[in-house]
């Protein structure tokens, strides 16, 4: 039998963990395997969401992130657990993202709402930034279908903004 205090106290830390959407080291750990990022910004986690900005070493995608130039590739691979990113001359990424729900109306719909969904993460330089980026050709999106991470890639601020919305 387990005794009562490292009952309560297992079941205290699984609740605190809880509390968060993402933390942010785990978070700035994952998004270095896709950019070289350098000073934090912004960060905000709740249960629902989680939001980050980062400044950019450089904007050079590394290996993690499969790189595509349209959006049923990307819609290929995301059902697939890839994490994309979506780089077509010409398209910003709100197109991307709407063009994805065109594509694939389940994946791409789950992924729009997760962005939307952590505005109420975001704050008000964050959530600037983020719908900049949303519209702004040349920049990047970068998706995580099983994260439902959608990021923003943009390459003249030289920022990536990250949106999670909830595990749903």
């Amino acid at each position: 039998m387990i005794p009562r205090a490292i009952f309560l106290a297992a079941s205290v830390a699984m609740m605190l963990g809880a509390c968060q959407r993402a933390e942010e080291g785990d978070l700035r750990a994952q998004v270095e395997t896709w950019l070289a990022v350098g000073e934090t910004v912004s960060f905000s986690a709740t249960r629902a969401c989680a939001a980050a900005a980062y400044r950019l070493v450089d904007t050079q995608m590394k290996s993690a992130v499969r790189v595509v130039g349209d959006v049923p590739s990307a819609a290929r691979m995301l059902n697939e657990g890839r994490v994309v990113a979506i780089d077509a001359p010409g398209l910003t990424p709100d197109a991307a993202l709407l063009a994805l729900i065109d594509a694939d109306l389940g994946i791409g719909m789950r992924l729009r709402v997760s962005g939307l969904e952590a505005r109420a993460c975001m704050d008000e330089g964050v959530e600037d930034a983020f719908f900049r980026a949303l519209s702004k050709p040349g920049a990047v999106v970068i998706l995580d279908p099983d994260k439902r991470i959608v990021a923003l890639v943009d390459r003249s601020e030289r920022l990536l903004i990250v949106a999670i919305g909830a595990d749903t």
